[in-house]
């Protein structure tokens, strides 16, 4: 549309951000508008008025939890990393026993080895919280640090079994798959059936690499055209065939896949260099150089 220069312009408020304002205005006792109020401009990235609105919540009621947890979101969205630890010492003080205070102190004391203190909160966070998701990653987590296999099998395929559309427990479960079976097999079908449920690329990036690994070229090549088929301007899927065929000797294809790269993101140096690579590898040093 054609400029003109000097016109005034008009901001038109968040709709939703203007009502709790005018309900706080109204009503400043009601703690759920601040809330609310708050949960608007952290949806809207406005980490800076969400804290605003948070502390002026918190001076009505200091030792509301709820304002505490939330300002930690706050907090991580305007990267104030001393502020968040801080807030969580204050949840701690408030109530030692919500789950989420449990699982975040549970995690630095695994991350100091403070592994007695960790088995204490990961117990309790299971007797509040039995079967959770985050119980299960915070079990898993504990046992590997313990390197206690058999107990990381165990959690595992019962976390699988409570939560089967969990891509994190599926990719668990294969993993112990493949390395108890030595085959790619069960891991293949764990990764089909995940797709079933979230057509992903990162999942399709992974069955692909388990087909490769099984030695099933044919597989791993469709499955990279379904991934190009959900972003054919993306670089690196090429670049990724290319290398696999570069070391299977295939340098027909690996430069095909190359020049694909390379026309998306002609300024890529490792592109240019793989290239070359291949170029060399086949017996064109001519067109290499």
């Amino acid at each position: 549309y054609p400029v003109k220069p000097g016109n005034s312009f008009r901001a038109i408020p968040n709709f939703a951000e203007r009502f709790f304002q005018q309900q706080i205005e109204a009503q400043p006792d009601h703690l759920e508008n601040y809330a609310l109020l708050a949960d608007c401009y952290l949806r809207n990235d406005k980490a800076i008025e969400g804290e605003l609105v948070l502390r002026d919540a918190l001076k009505l009621s200091p030792n509301c939890a709820l304002f505490h947890y939330r300002l930690i979101e706050a907090y991580s969205r305007g990267e104030k990393y001393d502020e968040i630890a801080t807030t969580w010492e204050r949840l701690h003080n408030l109530d030692p026993q919500i789950p989420e205070v449990l699982t975040y102190r549970f995690y630095r004391f695994v991350e100091n080895e403070q592994m007695e203190e960790a088995e204490a909160a990961l117990n309790r966070l299971g007797e509040l919280r039995p079967e959770s998701r985050e119980w299960f990653a915070a079990a898993l987590n504990f046992y590997s640090q313990k390197r206690q296999v058999e107990k990381i099998i165990e959690i595992s395929r019962q976390a699988y079994e409570k939560y089967p559309d969990s891509w994190d427990f599926a990719y668990m479960e294969a993993t112990i798959a493949i390395q108890t079976t030595r085959s790619y097999q069960r891991a293949i079908e764990i990764y089909q059936d995940q797709l079933q449920k979230n057509y992903d690329a990162t999942i399709l990036a992974t069955l692909a690499e388990a087909y490769l690994q099984d030695s099933n070229v044919p597989a791993w090549e469709e499955t990279y055209q379904k991934m190009l088929a959900l972003d054919p301007s993306a670089p690196g899927y090429y670049f990724q065939m290319a290398r696999t065929y570069a070391a299977l000797q295939n340098y027909d294809a690996a430069q095909q896949m190359l020049r694909k790269a390379i026309e998306i993101c002609p300024n890529n140096s490792a592109y240019w260099a793989k290239l070359g690579e291949v170029l060399r590898a086949s017996g064109g040093a001519d067109q290499a150089r």
